[in-house]
């Protein structure tokens, strides 16, 4: 769960939060990403998760967002 907690850090770090991904469960930060990923190992509430995270087109999240992520606040389809 460690490298799965490192992978989601930086790949959805910087995600819009909403449905599943909240101000304790997101991926800004490695504590936050491990309790993330054991909610959706033991499947409570993954499906949120994982809608949060695939929300890659406005009006869901906003691209031009300045983030150091290259994709705004959105999330990735293909990643997720």
């Amino acid at each position: 769960m460690f490298i799965y907690s490192i992978f989601g850090m930086s790949f959805f770090a910087y995600v819009r939060k909403a449905a599943g991904v909240t101000e304790i469960f997101n991926f800004e930060t490695f504590p936050n990403s491990l309790i993330i990923l054991f909610q959706v190992c033991t499947t409570a509430g993954w499906s949120g998760v994982l809608q949060a995270l695939t929300n890659d087109q406005p009006p869901d999240c906003d691209p031009t967002l300045n983030t150091p992520s290259h994709r705004g606040d959105c999330g990735g389809m293909a990643i997720a």
